[in-house]
């Protein structure tokens, strides 16, 4: 039977009668009545005009396969009968040399993609937290959006481009650091008095982050439109000369310790003294202790749970805290009953519209930012001797290798408590702090992967 009836769903032909047959052009065409159905083609096979209740398609459908193939040509009144005609026979000699041109039309399609809409692909690709999201936006608007509306066939053709375009930030990026370092000491030349706060040395390394981070979006989105479009060209981020990662030395000294822990024992704000002390002796970061609630601090069983850490909530965890950290927040607990009775928070603020501290700094009062402090307890955890095993798991850390989920399920948390208190132990004899010997509470031992499924359940129960 010359009349085809299914679409491109691998569905069988169904019984239907045969179409009627025409001559396909213009004014045939133009003549036929809307509704009124399919028609043949009566010299190329598989060419047909069908006329729906609002429109006239032209199409063609042959089998590839053993599967019927329908390609999409164009509506009367777009395209010529003529030009439908011309289309029609390019799809034929397609479909004789065994190849689908609606898949074909696809990869073209997708050889188009500006990076834009690669963009678009790369965000929506998995899931990531606000936070990360806002980033990437920032990146892209400062940096790659003058490349927006190129294909990205075109940037992966353009290796040479590509390794510029990674050298164009770095000079822009550290031309601005210049200039905003030189607007900073003529500011403090003007001062009558001098400030406490001396303008920081421009760093010789200055561009070098931003322009690698950078690239290494450019690199993301690139790869996530290959997986879409195989037949893009190799990764271009292959020809960058990448600058190498400066780590920030910004850990504490053990020398430094004391004179930290004085500072911040002479804040004028008790809720300011504990969140410093938290943020040090949990190495949480910032926000995630800013925004701690006492739901998530159950002091009983001497335990935090941080939900919504960096990676989402798919990387929320548990940490077993320091009983000196656990009477510190039982303190703050009592206090904010006072001050802030009806907070839910571990750190209120009256000063912040959402209720809570928002990442406070005290530079002035000689304290480094608070994320210094996260690197400071990974240096001296191992300088307190802890495993790295069990300062990864303290810390949320990722480490590479698949034996480390085994691991993790096997760690009790009384493990990692004694992990905690020594560290805190050893955060304490350089502070200067001395305390009389406590009896710690016995616990029921239990690894890290039974409390996960304790805590599954708990949630189960409160939303039941």
């Amino acid at each position: 039977m010359d009349a085809i009836a299914t679409v491109e769903t691998g569905a069988k032909r169904s019984g239907r009668q045969p179409m009627p047959r025409i001559d396909i052009a213009e004014a045939i065409v133009h003549s036929l009545p809307l509704g009124s159905g399919a028609y043949l083609d009566k010299t190329v096979k598989g060419f047909m005009v069908i006329c729906n209740a609002a429109s006239k398609s032209y199409v063609l459908q042959r089998d590839l396969n053993r599967r019927a193939v329908r390609v999409k040509l164009g509506r009367v009144g777009e395209i010529s009968a003529e030009a439908a005609r011309r289309e029609a026979l390019k799809a034929v000699e397609l479909l004789e040399q065994g190849r689908n041109p609606n898949l074909e039309k696809r990869v073209e399609a997708a050889k188009g993609m500006t990076v834009a809409e690669a963009f678009v692909l790369y965000k929506g690709s998995e899931a990531r937290s606000p936070k990360t999201l806002e980033i990437y936006e920032a990146i892209f608007r400062n940096h790659l959006k003058p490349w927006e509306h190129r294909t990205m066939q075109d940037v992966g053709l353009d290796r040479p481009g590509v390794r510029k375009l990674h050298e164009q930030i770095t000079i822009k990026v550290k031309a601005e650091a210049e200039a905003l370092h030189a607007r900073l000491v003529a500011k403090a030349a003007k001062r009558k008095k001098p400030s406490k706060k001396a303008v920081p040395e421009l760093s010789p390394h200055a561009g070098w982050a931003t322009a690698n981070n950078a690239l290494r979006l450019l690199k993301g989105i690139y790869n996530r439109a290959r997986v879409e479009v195989p037949s893009l060209p190799e990764d271009p981020t292959v020809n960058v000369n990448w600058h190498p990662d400066i780590v920030r030395q910004t850990s504490l000294t053990v020398d430094e310790l004391k004179g930290w822990y004085d500072q911040v024992e002479q804040l004028s704000s008790t809720i300011k003294r504990d969140y410093w002390i938290s943020v040090l002796l949990t190495g949480g970061r910032r926000n995630q202790i800013a925004e701690a609630q006492w739901k998530d601090v159950d002091l009983d069983a001497g335990l935090w749970e941080f939900p919504k850490p960096k990676g989402g909530e798919e990387r929320r965890y548990t940490v077993p805290i320091s009983q000196y950290l656990i009477d510190r927040l039982r303190s703050r607990k009592e206090e904010n009953a006072k001050l802030f009775p009806k907070s839910p928070w571990v750190f209120p603020s009256d000063k912040a519209n959402s209720g809570h501290l928002t990442i406070p700094r005290n530079d002035k009062q000689g304290l480094p930012m608070a994320h210094a402090l996260r690197h400071t307890y990974r240096t001296h955890s191992l300088l307190a001797g802890i495993s790295d095993v069990h300062s990864h798991l303290l810390m949320n850390h990722k480490m590479e290798g698949v034996n480390f989920g085994y691991i993790s399920r096997a760690v009790t948390l009384e493990e990692l408590r004694t992990a905690q208190e020594k560290i805190t132990d050893h955060f304490l004899t350089h502070f200067g702090v001395k305390l009389a010997p406590q009896p710690v509470a016995e616990r029921k031992p239990a690894t890290l992967f039974e409390l996960e499924l304790n805590r599954k359940v708990v949630r189960r129960h409160r939303h039941a």
